[in-house]
């Protein structure tokens, strides 16, 4: 993990700058990626077999699933989040003020579902090895110029704001199994198989609008 901070402020006073930015990333690995796999092992009978005498899983029928077989399987998933944000203040001339506050924000996950040959049921036939591949990416920026007047008119404190918000995403997402490999050791290899099924998203969203308000103190 990774998080900047930055403060700066001119030695005049007019310019004052604020940044903030923080990266993480985590790498997680869990056995028996199968949905359901708890409840196939707390409903499975106490005395089911693991393993036949030739040292290979045991399997009964259709129905019922092996669940030491089960953890055969196995899940992958690697997240990233980068987040962006700053505050920026200008004092052009005497009671004019120029400010934007700017984000920019990243997460994405790469997963995997591994599914060795020997974690699959062989009723009613055998199956072969299969690998689920995800991955999901969304950024999205964020931008609010605004311009501040501060005055004093009839007895009291004025403030004039106009601004305006500007905001954009992109998503972008892939999903595919892919099977028949050449080597149980190319299950994390999308490249290394044959595509089954494959879909994917792409969504752009894109906001602008604009603002102003008038504010006053008369106790000042």
């Amino acid at each position: 993990n990774l998080h900047v901070n930055y403060d700066y402020t001119s030695k005049n006073k007019r310019l004052h700058l604020l940044s903030n930015a923080f990266f993480t990333q985590d790498n997680n690995r869990l056995n028996g990626s199968i949905n359901g796999i708890l409840e196939q092992v707390i409903t499975s009978a106490p005395n089911y077999p693991a393993h036949t005498d030739e040292n290979e899983y045991y399997w009964f029928s259709e129905e019922y699933n092996n669940p030491v077989a089960l953890l055969e399987s196995y899940y992958k998933a690697k997240t990233g989040n980068f987040n962006f944000s700053n505050s920026i203040s200008y004092s052009l001339v005497r009671n004019l003020t120029l400010k934007a506050a700017i984000g920019y924000n990243r997460i994405g996950i790469n997963e995997l579902s591994a599914y060795p040959a020997n974690s699959k049921n062989i009723f009613p036939f055998p199956q072969m090895a299969t690998s689920n591949f995800g991955k999901k990416h969304i950024a999205t920026l964020l931008a609010e110029p605004q311009v501040v007047y501060t005055s004093k008119l009839l007895g009291g404190n004025f403030e004039f704001l106009v601004g305006s918000t500007i905001q954009g995403s992109v998503t972008e997402g892939k999903f595919s199994i892919v099977g028949n490999f050449q080597s149980e050791d190319l299950l994390e290899d999308p490249q290394k198989g044959l595509v089954f099924f494959s879909d994917s998203v792409d969504i752009v969203y894109k906001y602008i609008s604009g603002f102003a308000r008038i504010s006053s103190n008369w106790h000042e």
